[in-house]
């Protein structure tokens, strides 16, 4: 039994610490996004890929018809070539860098299901507070998940 995945996204909050999901490959924009986001979100987006989403709504116009809080608005259909399949009980590693560490914030890794668009389930890995570098924080962004998979 496989399961695929596009990606397992890292989700943050405008006065988290500031994350990008290097391992797995992530999803990234495309022109998918720029359609359903609008052209000046998605460009916003890329201009930062650990910028706050919020810096991005501030863009947002009309045009804007996605989730830009899930997985920043990455779309499926630009990520074919990026979709992973893994075997039940395999071991994934991840690694999440930290890119702006400042006043603790939240985060979370999540399953999501390609044809809807949504989590799957509760998240994966979550941090109540993060970065590990606080006091109070949790632990670092090198984990692996096998059993929340099955």
């Amino acid at each position: 039994m496989y399961i695929t995945l596009v990606t397992i996204q890292t989700l943050m909050a405008i006065a988290s610490a500031h994350g990008v999901l290097k391992t797995p490959l992530p999803r990234t924009s495309g022109t998918a996004q720029a359609s359903l986001c609008g052209t000046a979100v998605s460009t916003k987006m890329n201009s930062d890929p650990a910028g706050p989403i919020e810096n991005a709504m501030a863009k947002a116009d009309a045009s804007y018809k996605c989730n830009a809080y899930l997985c920043r608005g990455y779309q499926y259909e630009d990520n074919v070539g990026r979709v992973q399949h893994y075997s039940a009980g395999q071991i994934v590693p991840f690694f999440v860098d930290l890119v702006a560490a400042h006043k603790p914030g939240w985060a979370n890794v999540s399953v999501i299901d390609l044809k809807t668009n949504k989590a799957i389930g509760t998240p994966v890995k979550t941090w109540s507070v993060w970065p590990d570098n606080v006091s109070g924080g949790g632990d670092d962004g090198m984990f692996t998940i096998s059993d929340a998979l099955r």
